[in-house]
């Protein structure tokens, strides 16, 4: 079986993609700047919404891809939150 994955930042999104035949979804924010961590709540959210798996974006900004220590330890909760 073929995989589809979708890059999805809007629930509308996420529905119409599961709906379109994708297997597997990449929830990010702010995607024209490359993509950020969306919220909680659109995490939760669109997870709770589909059956297929969701990948989530960790990245707190989009300033640059290299992140310091401080950076990390955000991302670290955000890990635990998309869980």
């Amino acid at each position: 079986m073929s995989k589809l994955e979708i890059i999805v930042d809007t629930l509308q999104d996420t529905l119409a993609a599961e709906a379109g035949g994708a297997t597997q979804l990449d929830l990010k924010a702010d995607f024209p700047k490359g993509g950020v961590t969306p919220s909680a709540g659109m995490i939760e959210k669109v997870c709770n919404s589909v059956r297929i798996p969701v990948m989530v974006i960790i990245r707190p900004h989009a300033r640059y891809w290299t992140m310091p220590h401080d950076d990390i330890t955000i991302m670290c909760s955000d890990i635990r939150i998309a869980r």
